[in-house]
């Protein structure tokens, strides 16, 4: 009689599984010809036997008779852009195909569709995630204009696919990436046939790992720095991560004296913390182990430097609360500056497009052990969907992920790149990030044709339980004086928001309600980002050359962009406390008057489409 309930699931299982393989299967063979394929190869099986196997193969990516993993040439480099060379296309060089796309299915994540715990109708395309749009679609997609719900109001002067910055700083430049696949450890000869195995969230993992493997994309982006170099991307499938093979470390392993002051909240990785059962084809010259070249001297180096492979997991390993496991790495102190955080944000983002998963079947696993910041909220509002957002150093036993993923750090993503001004102009890419941050906090934009609302940022010392700012530099020496030489401007509404007392989701909402921003040069700038597609940015600064940093994501987000420069050194002090400018209001005058010239013209225009 105790058999009865399992027989029960068994048949209920069974059910499920015809199902959902039925309504893959249709989809399946209405776009990919692997799988028409597959099936002609299977007359004799029974229906349901078909189905199943083709889900299987659908899961691991189609026919596994392919041959041995081709070999790969230099590394491609996209080939930089010049102001002369505006008007042609980027050459880049083409990836050779392969077959190693089949080890997870071409980049389409279809397990979640089988698995319990999964909210929403079931099948594939509530997880898969193409490039340039939210849903499947091929990568020569040219147009967004329906992409996300809040965002409607699209400018009519982005990037071309034509245009040279497409390749750079756009969607191309992940169309480029995605094509650089490669194998790194692969299932072993027949290793990839029989019974799918059926993983269950928080279940405890088969004590024989399931086939698994890892794959990267690997790249050098010409207008980053150069010691960020190789870019890479990297998947897996039924990879372990065992904590308990880290050890806290002030520095990274394989990037000695940078950024190791303060505590050891970095870790370093013994052999074990990440491994599959798979055969390493890309190995070190030594012939052991992973082969260090595809990653850059930091975080990604020290990790895949520790990849073994094994079909042994250890004790009290347990399945991944979500379909796909994404590791993330945040450099000591830069987790709780804005503009730093935001590029790990942004390569988080990238990394998904490129790999086609989407937030929804996504667990972030934060790696570094630094203190809890005021950004970390972001994680499990945006990217984090499919579970919530962990730390490495909380987790109390192993972890089998059907899916892992690592995003690159945030020091390489092309928000730190220097040279970009032959791209100032607005980015699909950067639109659509925005859109989804808009979708997911729910911002709502001021519709008001009457009103312009102005968000202004100040900057004071401030001491909080996360963070301690005595010192602060760039405070207006004038405030109040420039805060009633803004308002006396009809139509104006403003607001004095200080980002350091209010919770992020509150400091995101003010951005998107707001029409234009005003501000110090300063971190809390990048919150420009959350503006509305009409809006304006009025950057100040204490003296020439602080960063182009808020100048590029204003520039690529579309929105109006002003500097003011302090134009007399005599207006500048300093103390204790930090330094500060007296803000000569006759020479700000024009920024100001520029900026809400433009931001009331384009709003005008935004609704009259």
């Amino acid at each position: 009689m105790q058999s009865a309930p399992k027989l029960a699931s068994a048949i209920t299982f069974v059910g499920i599984l015809w199902f959902v393989s039925t309504c893959l299967v249709h989809d399946l063979h209405s776009r990919d010809p692997i799988h028409n394929k597959i099936n002609a190869k299977l007359p004799s099986l029974s229906a349901i036997e078909q189905r199943i196997l083709t889900l299987e193969n659908a899961m691991l990516g189609g026919d596994h008779t392919s041959s041995p993993p081709p070999t790969h040439p230099k590394e491609p480099i996209l080939t930089p852009a010049t102001s002369h060379e505006a008007s042609h296309p980027i050459e880049v060089p083409a990836a050779p195909k392969t077959d190693s796309t089949s080890m997870f299915g071409g980049d389409t994540l279809l397990f979640p569709s089988i698995w319990e715990g999964i909210k929403g109708p079931f099948g594939p395309k509530e997880f898969e995630f193409g490039i340039s749009k939210d849903e499947p679609m091929p990568i020569t997609h040219a147009g967004h204009e329906m992409d996300h719900k809040h965002h409607e109001h699209w400018h009519t002067g982005e990037t071309e696919r034509s245009h040279p910055c497409y390749r750079l700083f756009d969607f191309g430049f992940l169309e480029h990436w995605k094509e650089q696949l490669r194998p790194i450890c692969t299932p072993g000869e027949g290793e990839q046939s029989g019974v799918p195995v059926i993983l269950t969230p928080s279940d405890p993992a088969p004590s024989t790992l399931p086939p698994g493997g890892l794959q990267c994309r690997k790249t050098v982006h010409p207008r980053l720095n150069a010691p960020t170099a190789p870019h890479t991307i990297c998947d897996g499938k039924n990879v372990v991560f065992n904590p308990r093979q880290l050890t806290a470390a002030k520095c990274c392993k394989h990037r000695p004296g940078y950024m190791c002051g303060g505590k050891a909240t970095y870790h370093h990785y013994a052999k074990g913390a990440f491994q599959a059962s798979c055969n390493i084809v890309d190995t070190n010259p030594s012939g052991r182990g992973v082969n260090l070249a595809n990653f850059p001297a930091d975080h990604l180096k020290d990790i895949f430097d520790s990849w073994e492979p094994s079909n042994k997991r250890a004790p009290n390993t347990t399945v991944a609360e979500a379909a796909v496991t994404m590791f993330v790495t945040r450099e000591k102190g830069e987790h709780v500056n804005m503009y730093h955080t935001l590029t790990d944000w942004y390569m988080a983002w990238q990394t998904l497009r490129v790999i086609g998963v989407a937030p929804g079947a996504v667990q972030v696993i934060i790696l570094d052990n630094h203190d809890p910041g005021p950004l970390d909220g972001f994680w499990d509002q945006v990217i984090s969907r499919g579970a919530p957002m962990r730390r490495a150093a909380k987790l109390e036993a192993p972890i089998l992920a059907p899916r892992a993923v690592w995003s690159p750090p945030g020091y390489s993503n092309m928000l730190l790149g220097k040279n970009w001004n032959d791209c100032k102009r607005p980015m699909r890419m950067m639109e659509a990030f925005v859109a989804d941050v808009d979708d997911a906090y729910e911002g709502a934009h001021n519709n008001n044709l009457e009103t312009l609302k102005i968000l202004f940022i100040p900057r004071r010392p401030y001491v909080t339980d996360q963070v301690d700012h005595k010192f602060v530099g760039r405070q207006i020496d004038n405030q109040d004086e420039v805060i009633e030489f803004i308002k006396k401007y009809p139509g104006v509404e403003l607001n004095v928001v200080d980002f350091a007392h209010i919770p992020l989701k509150d400091q995101i909402h003010a951005a998107a309600s707001s029409d234009a921003m005003i501000g110090m040069h300063g971190a809390a700038l990048a919150h420009s980002l959350w503006l509305p597609s009409w809006g304006g940015l009025l950057e100040m600064g204490s003296r020439a050359n602080l960063g182009m940093f808020f100048h590029k994501i204003a520039r690529w987000a579309g929105i109006h962009y002003e500097n003011w420069i302090n134009p007399n050194p005599r207006n500048y002090r300093e103390d204790s406390l930090g330094d500060y400018t007296k803000v000569d209001l006759e020479s700000l005058e024009p920024n100001l008057q520029r900026m809400l010239e433009a931001v009331k013209k384009r709003k005008e225009a935004a609704f009259q489409q």
